[in-house]
């Protein structure tokens, strides 16, 4: 009786050190397109998986190791190492990778990578005010954009150039609507409302870089206080002529994402002046909403009656998962979401 096919041949490539997986934790490893988290046990066992988080697709080698399960802290998830599995009441599972440790370093099985998929953005068409196609059925790949860094521990990614804006020369405009309320300046915004540091996570999943930061800033609900509330809140950046669409770039937030409190108007990035590739002198910090959301260089601020859908949704792009809605949000029936 003859064995058994494989259903592949194993090809080992080795991923790290066994030195660098630190104990009741985990490590990155990037095999060809794939991330995966490496992680080992206070027993000794070496486990791997797909460094993605089953419910928003955070990095589990950032995660903290018990026993046989991987828990990400940002949403408190469980996932089993052994059978990749998240554990109930949560559901879901992830790839996992043999692993075969060989003295000082450790292998895994590349023929079982799976390949590399979700599509983010609309299929057809081109977009309405610029005639330039869409995506279509793809990963989002850096020539879609103007300027991006990978290489440096803090990625850069933008769809537009930097603002030429100072701290001392930017004027946020504040409007209801296209009526003008005021106009602030950053050392408006420090004097008049407390100034905060919020430790966060600086999240790109279309390239799928995650990096922790600490941001400094007001609370947008503190500026918005002083002005009347409407259903949603505009954000809109510096007035560009060199970005790919010809159109500023904007996004929009409902009320209650604009009030939550993690949200901010930022104006330094890990203590030191927020740099101009990260949105200097002044940006949208929304911690809890993908990374798009976050209107870097920051120049006008407009209270709307209605949904202004946002540049991302007006050029053909789905909605992105959110990383950690507000407490107690219920979304609101608007032109976002039709009945």
């Amino acid at each position: 009786m003859t064995a058994p096919a494989l259903s592949h041949a194993p090809r080992w490539v080795r991923v790290c050190a066994l030195e660098e997986i630190p104990e009741a934790g985990g490590r990155l490893c990037t095999v060809g397109a794939i991330e995966v988290g490496v992680f080992r046990t206070r027993h000794g066992a070496i486990l791997a998986l797909v460094n993605r988080c089953p419910h928003k697709g955070g990095p589990l080698s950032e995660g903290i190791v018990t026993d046989h399960v991987v828990v990400w802290p940002l949403h408190g998830w469980k996932v089993d190492l052994v059978t990749g599995e998240a554990v109930a009441p949560d559901a879901g599972c992830v790839t996992r990778f043999p692993v075969d440790v060989r003295g000082e370093d450790v292998y895994l099985d590349a023929s079982t990578l799976p390949r590399e998929r979700s599509p983010l953005c609309d299929v057809t068409g081109v977009h309405p005010d610029s005639g330039r196609p869409r995506l279509g059925r793809r990963r989002a790949l850096p020539a879609d954009f103007t300027r991006m860094d990978f290489d440096r521990a803090l990625p850069v990614l933008s769809v537009e150039p930097p603002s030429p804006d100072t701290e001392t020369t930017l004027a946020l405009a504040i409007t209801r609507e296209e009526r003008p309320l005021a106009t602030l300046s950053v050392e408006e915004l420090r004097a008049r409302h407390p100034v905060v540091r919020a430790p966060a996570h600086l999240t790109c999943l279309m390239f799928g870089f995650c990096r922790a930061v600490t941001w400094t800033g007001v609370r947008l609900a503190d500026v918005l206080d002083g002005f009347p509330s409407l259903p949603f809140v505009s954000f809109y950046s510096w007035e560009s002529d060199a970005t790919a669409e010809r159109r500023r770039f904007f996004e929009t937030l409902p009320i209650a994402y604009a009030r939550d409190p993690r949200t901010l108007l930022a104006f330094q990035l890990d203590d030191q002046p927020l740099p101009k590739e990260h949105g200097g002198p002044l940006r949208l910090v929304v911690p809890f909403l993908q990374g798009y959301k976050s209107v870097k260089w920051l120049s006008a601020i407009k209270l709307c009656g209605e949904d202004e859908l946002g540049y991302k949704r007006l050029h053909g792009f789905i909605d992105f998962p959110e990383l950690e809605p507000p407490p107690n949000w219920r979304r609101s029936r608007s032109r976002e979401s039709p009945k």
